[in-house]
């Protein structure tokens, strides 16, 4: 689904097309940045350039996009990135096929698909040492691998993927599933247990091994409610389990705090075709729609991962899926914020600077690309 255009007022259209074309200004003139990953460096770049090229369809975008792109792929065919979906070979492959998907440029079947096997070894290496991070561990490698979109039905790697996921990662999940608090130090989107339920969701939207999928969305859906807090607090949920944090409430973001445990909670009701879940993530989001100061959300910054217009995005998905206008008013009162903010804004990167806040202006003012968001692990 597209994102609807929510913004209407002349001035405030005004505003965000002058942001939009300062943005495509700052990727598009300055030199190549060392860094190719998706998150800090210029696949991201290319990420927010695809999407406008595909929306106003300015074809002097296309030879700037194919310059990064060459930049990117030969710093991976020289094998001088990591493997992380934040930085290295897993975001910047998932990048690669968007490119591809939209006609941008063309990759062979057999390359992706040793990059694939690649990833998947990778990732039984840091399942073995225990790390499952999205972001830099191995469920985001296994995400990129996910977001494949298979033109001839079921493939090889589909097969392979399977048998991993049922002999090594259900098992990671189950074993979190039925930890103590203290166990599991992380509820958050970006590093944790709601981090965990996406990847779940992802797998069975799939129609990968759907009945046990289910079953562990359902549980752990459940085990992240418990950890809502009894009392009142400015956020519903912590952000860390450990000791120290638990009893703290989390900020107002897209990588920790309430923001991400509603889309959860939205994604699995429409897996387990169970409106429990939609019912909390309304409410969820409607608590988090009345934080305003800096002392309820905890946000001094402008980008995406922790600051206004992640928060923005996160309510503008929510209003899209249900509907509620006080989401709609919440998005457009943060883009309000950021916009005022964006003049002291000097990175560029996708992650925490103007390519991931052209992004999502782009997406509220008019049709992008729906699957865009894969890269934050929010469809």
């Amino acid at each position: 689904m597209t994102a609807p255009n929510i913004i209407h007022d002349e001035v405030l259209v005004g505003l965000v097309g002058e942001v939009v074309r300062k943005v495509e200004q700052d990727l598009t003139s300055g030199t190549l940045s060392e860094q190719p990953g998706l998150y800090s460096g210029e696949a991201g770049s290319v990420l927010y350039l695809l999407c406008l090229y595909l929306s106003v369809h300015d074809d002097a975008l296309l030879p700037v996009i194919k310059q990064k792109l060459e930049f990117i792929t030969n710093r991976v065919n020289d094998g001088d990135v990591g493997w992380s979906f934040a930085n290295g070979l897993g975001g910047i492959l998932w990048l690669i096929r968007k490119c591809e998907k939209y006609g941008v440029c063309s990759i062979r079947d057999e390359d992706i698909s040793y990059y694939e096997q690649a990833l998947l070894e990778q990732g039984k290496e840091y399942l073995q040492a225990g790390n499952v991070d999205l972001l830099h561990g191995a469920f985001g490698f296994f995400w990129s691998v996910l977001c494949r979109e298979r033109k001839n039905g079921r493939s090889q790697i589909v097969a392979e993927t399977e048998i991993l996921l049922k002999d090594h990662v259900f098992p990671v999940i189950e074993n979190k599933i039925s930890s103590a608090a203290g166990q599991v130090e992380d509820l958050s989107l970006a590093h944790g247990l709601t981090g965990n339920l996406l990847f779940l969701c992802k797998i069975a939207g799939l129609h990968l091994l759907k009945q046990e999928t289910s079953r562990l969305i359902a549980l752990l859906a459940r085990k992240i409610l418990h950890f809502e807090f009894k009392s009142e607090k400015p956020s519903l949920f912590p952000g860390r389990l450990d000791q120290e944090h638990r009893d703290l409430p989390s900020r107002l973001a897209w990588c920790y705090g309430d923001l991400g445990i509603a889309h959860a909670f939205l994604w699995a009701s429409f897996v387990l075709n169970d409106r429990t879940w939609r019912d909390h993530a309304i409410r969820i989001f409607l608590h988090a729609a009345q934080r305003r100061t800096p002392e309820e959300t905890g946000i001094s910054a402008t980008g995406f991962c922790h600051g206004r217009m992640g928060v923005a995005y996160l309510f503008l998905k929510g209003y899209q899926e249900t509907g509620n206008p006080e989401l709609q008013k919440a998005c457009l009162f943060w883009i309000q914020q950021s916009l005022e903010m964006l003049k002291q804004t000097k990175d560029l990167s996708l992650l925490e600077g103007k390519a991931g806040i052209g992004l999502t202006l782009l997406a509220a003012t008019g049709p992008v690309i729906p699957d865009w968001d894969e890269c934050f692990f929010l469809s």
